[in-house]
């Protein structure tokens, strides 16, 4: 979204309205709402960014919000919880409530509410009025069982530095949990990845109690502590990790997601014909990738934040993959042919999953009818159609939206024209006209609002917008600090947890290597000082931090040496020692430091502070 011309103590005000279908998985409807963007892995140009529209992610920012979710209809009854934040419910006159517990939050993590219950609609079907004809959305969540064949599976797991603490834990319970449900008929391979990639065996092998074993052993020590996020490269080598002839293939990806784009190798692995299973993990995963990447090769995705049960997500999930593929999936409209239906091409379905479509017709029908040919035999699933007069308008929208992704460029423009849509080809302008008094002269200068780091990004040991006082470092004399920590009022046991969730002694290094690397690459220079290793204060060694304070307030020192500079040059010191860090990245981190290199002196103590890094 573009902000432009708002003159001094003008307030603009954005309304945004949109609908959303909560698909039923499994007797769970959930919704998730992003509050902020994680720094993604690799070129944002592939998205058809240009340089000024690339997110922007900082320390320093601490956006917040307020959010109240009014629930109405079947959803009243079923159990309501949000395992993202802290949150009251409160039901009345057939209605409930949801607000958190504060008066704002901090916008650093996706807000989740998750509806359960076992009597929730397992069909519908509502209609409105649209162009003298009807538009119908329909949707099914047919019930079957059948015998599982066995399966080849490709666990691909993400030990990237961005995965470090919550995430990282996440996925060793998912791994676990995962091992657990396998066959001794099955094969299985575990593919670790970050910047390079690790398979466990040279080929599938199978389940049998010494290979399981010695998986488990993997996973036990399985840490985030491989670098940037190379996903493709690890599906790759997923395809090279070979089975018995004739059985079928899936992968099984654990990621937060955090990289800017997977589409090449998604048309891979549909020619390889290996489907594409994805747990989403963490506090701000990148779901339109994982959905992309899953619904192309006709797998799925699920999400799972850090407060939820992993166990029974994965049960499900790992259900979805080993039941064999239904077929002939057909709709019936009380034999009234749609003039068109989106999306055009049914998505695979599974057990106790919705699949949701939308048709435009002629005339109304009075009840759809779904029906697919399962192992057991014929399934049929129907709806009455309801027209519901509240979503007159909204309705119709909402099916273009669908009907958009099946178009090509031109036909997709001129039917978002046609209903008012932003998609990926349509922008919404508004426009007011201005005074010529008030009229700008000077071309307006662009300014960015960062994002805020997600909660526990890459192994933060809490959470530092809530807990840290985020001023530049207390050393540089420009921002006189009296101490950079303070606590929260909104947590008595803010500094319970703040030690690092089992990582590696490299972990921090990763995760402040990351953090220098993407400032460099995003051009926010004036947001690496010595703060950025304070802010990880509960992570570094005290002699690491001791020894940087120390060159910093050396009265005796002759140069002029700049907080930027020192922290480079640490930088730069740490990333020629670390093995997960490419040659490219130290490059931009020597290219960042120029010529204002510390004098030798200076340059030796940094070099010594590395080395003591080593013996630690």
């Amino acid at each position: 979204m573009n902000i432009g011309n708002i003159l001094p103590d003008e307030l603009a005000e954005v309304s945004i309205e949109f609908m959303e279908i909560l698909r039923i998985k499994s007797n769970e409807a959930r919704y998730e709402l992003p509050t902020t963007l994680a720094p993604l892995y690799g070129d944002p140009s592939v998205r058809g960014l240009d340089p000024h529209q690339y997110p922007a992610t900082s320390l320093l920012a601490d956006n917040r919000c307020s959010i109240e979710v009014n629930i109405k209809g079947c959803l009243v009854n079923a159990v309501i919880l949000a395992p993202s934040h802290k949150t009251f419910l409160t039901k009345e006159y057939g209605q409930a409530k949801l607000t958190h517990s504060a008066p704002t939050i901090s916008m650093d993590r996706d807000f989740i509410v998750v509806f359960r219950s076992e009597s929730l609609p397992p069909a519908f079907a509502i209609c409105a009025m649209d162009k003298g004809g009807y538009v119908v959305c329909a949707g099914f969540s047919p019930r079957f069982t059948a015998v599982s064949p066995a399966k080849s599976v490709k666990i691909v797991v993400d030990c990237s530095g961005s995965m470090a603490g919550e995430s990282i834990l996440q996925a060793r319970e998912a791994l676990l949990r995962i091992l657990d449900r396998l066959r001794p008929e099955d094969r299985f391979n575990i593919i670790q990845f970050g910047f390079s990639s690790t398979m466990l065996f040279r080929k599938q092998e199978i389940a049998d109690e010494v290979h399981i074993e010695a998986a488990m052993a993997m996973v036990r020590t399985m840490d985030a502590n491989m670098g940037g996020t190379e996903i493709s490269n690890a599906l790759d080598k997923a395809l090279s990790s070979a089975s018995p002839v004739g059985m079928s293939e899936d992968i099984l990806l654990i990621t937060d997601g955090q990289v800017w784009d997977m589409s090449s190798v998604a048309d891979r692995l549909c020619r390889r014909n290996h489907r594409v299973f994805c747990i989403g993990v963490g506090s701000a995963v990148e779901r339109g990738i994982l959905h992309t990447l899953s619904s192309k090769t006709r797998g799925e995705a699920i999400f799972v934040s850090p407060c939820e049960d992993m166990g029974n997500k994965v049960f499900e999930h790992f259900k979805r993959m080993i039941l064999p593929l239904t077929g002939k999936p057909d709709l019936d409209f009380d034999e009234n042919k749609p003039l068109t239906i989106a999306p055009q091409n049914l998505p695979p379905v599974f057990e106790g999953d919705m699949i949701m479509v939308c048709a435009w017709l002629e005339s109304l029908p009075q009840c759809v009818r779904f029906s697919l040919e399962t192992p057991e035999g014929s399934l049929t699933c129907s709806a009455p159609v309801k027209q519901v007069n509240e979503y007159g308008e909204k309705l119709p929208r909402f099916a273009a939206a669908l009907k958009i992704k099946d178009y090509p460029k031109d036909q997709a423009v001129k039917l978002a024209v046609e209903y008012n849509l932003v998609s990926v080809f349509t922008n919404y302008l508004v426009v007011m006209k201005r005074t010529d008094t008030e009229k700008a002269v000077e071309l307006p200068k662009i300014r960015k609002i960062d994002h805020n780091i997600p909660h526990r990004w890459g192994g933060m040991a809490f959470n530092i917008y809530e807990s840290l006082d985020l001023a530049p470092s207390s050393l540089n004399q420009n921002y006189p600090v009296e101490s950079p920590f303070t606590y929260s009022e909104n947590d008595d046991n803010l500094f319970e947890d703040c030690e690092p969730n089992d990582p590696s002694s490299s972990t921090w290094q990763n995760i402040f290597l990351e953090l220098v690397i993407y400032q460099i690459k995003s051009g926010q220079d004036d947001a690496i000082h010595l703060g950025l290793l304070e802010r990880l204060n509960g992570l570094i060694p005290q002699e690491i931090m001791k020894g940087l304070h120390e060159l910093f307030e050396n009265p005796h020192r002759l140069t002029q040496t700049t907080e930027r500079t020192l922290v480079l040059a640490f930088a730069l010191a740490l990333a020629k020692k670390n093995q997960n860090t490419q040659r490219i990245d130290a490059r931009r981190i020597r290219k960042a430091l120029g010529k204002n290199l510390p004098p030798k002196g200076e340059m030796r103590r940094i070099d010594t502070l590395a080395e003591v890094i080593e013996k630690i």
